[in-house]
């Protein structure tokens, strides 16, 4: 009975409920993809993913989301997740959605000189629609929502660092002597403006 659910979506129209999926994956540092899609999955024998379901049912499927968190790696001070809240809903019919994420390593040194290793990403989107009459034709579309990652070659590092007493006291000093001289500049310009104001007068 819960393989036939998988594969007809119509047998699930009298449940009103989402889905909750949470935890983490393992990945290779390459190129690659994770996806929730409808049907029941298996691998093929050629070691492709395979989603068994009604193809005729395809726009019956409900693929409204909402992204609570998302993140690649432990997460380090100032960090920010673009999927972070991310809404999507489907006011008729069907859907796939596909995120491009362009994933960043990153490593982030402590005070402590403590080293984190994590990784921050920005995201393109796209959404494909599928109506009554689209499920129907000979064009396939997978309903579901598509993550593609792509891991960029370049690394990006940062360090946290404390000013230093002396540093301080010589930034105070640079900024009460810029402060200084411009007060000086105004005050012999106004002086300057005065003096002329004089002379045209006596004149």
């Amino acid at each position: 009975q819960h393989d036939a659910m998988l594969i007809a979506p119509a047998s699930l129209a009298g449940i009103h409920e989402g889905c909750n999926v949470y935890g983490h994956l393992e990945v290779n540092k390459v190129a690659g993809n994770f996806h929730v899609a409808p049907g029941r999955a298996f691998a093929s024998s050629q070691g492709h993913l395979v989603h068994e379901f009604k193809p005729f049912e395809m726009s019956t499927w409900n693929t409204s989301h909402a992204i609570h968190s998302l993140s690649f790696g432990p997460a380090y001070k100032g960090q920010l997740n673009p999927l972070d809240g991310v809404v999507k809903v489907n006011v008729a019919g069907s859907a796939l959605y596909q995120y491009y994420v362009k994933v960043v390593p990153t490593t982030y040194r402590k005070l402590g000189g403590r080293v984190l290793h994590s990784c921050q990403y920005s995201v393109t989107e796209a959404r494909r629609a599928i109506g009554e009459d689209r499920g129907r034709s000979l064009e396939f579309v997978l309903p579901g929502v598509f993550f593609i990652y792509d891991i960029s070659p370049i690394k990006v590092s940062y360090e946290e660092s404390r000013t230093s007493f002396w540093a301080f006291i010589t930034s105070l000093c640079a900024i009460i002597g810029g402060v200084y001289v411009v007060a000086g500049m105004v005050d012999a310009a106004l002086y300057s403006l005065g003096k002329t104001s004089e002379l045209t007068i006596k004149f």
